[in-house]
């Protein structure tokens, strides 16, 4: 993805909750099969939000039209691309597919595996570091002081 001239990586989680809110559309309820009513729910070229998905062959898997929310608030009109038909389907769909460049942007500035961690520390007018020992039990160390470090219990 490029955005002001420079190449991100996209975010994962947000192409994932687009791709698995696609896979559970249905075609629930039938709002129109006249096209001069297209227009009305937002789901031509010209209103609605273009949605095209492409396999690793650049073939096309699904090509549609995500237009305004239902009546409801939680559906979503929807038309394929080239349908004579508009459903309107449960969901907040629109908010899933419309987004500015920049939402789709993996923002992470670090590749962190909680798991490969074994201490780190924090340093400022009191060191505190906090490392695993030989049993992988967590321990702080602070001020040459050494402590068990746990949850404290909820009160």
């Amino acid at each position: 993805m490029t955005l002001q001239d420079k190449t991100y990586g996209a975010d994962t989680a947000v192409i994932t909750n687009l791709l698995d809110t696609i896979a559970k559309l249905k075609e629930d309820t039938v709002a129109s099969r006249n096209p001069q009513n297209f227009d009305g729910f937002e789901v031509t070229e010209a209103k609605g939000v273009e949605v095209r998905i492409d396999d690793a062959a650049q073939k096309t898997l699904a090509h549609f039209y995500v237009g305004k929310n239902g009546p409801d608030i939680f559906s979503t009109y929807v038309r394929a691309k080239d349908a004579g038909v508009v459903y309107l389907v449960p969901g907040l769909f629109k908010n899933a597919a419309d987004k500015e460049i920049n939402a789709w942007r993996d923002k992470a500035i670090f590749r962190l595996s909680p798991d490969s961690i074994d201490g780190y520390e924090v340093a400022g007018d009191t060191s505190l570091r906090l490392g695993k020992d030989s049993a992988g039990a967590w321990q702080a160390t602070c001020g040459g002081a050494s402590f068990a470090a746990h949850k404290q219990a909820a009160l």
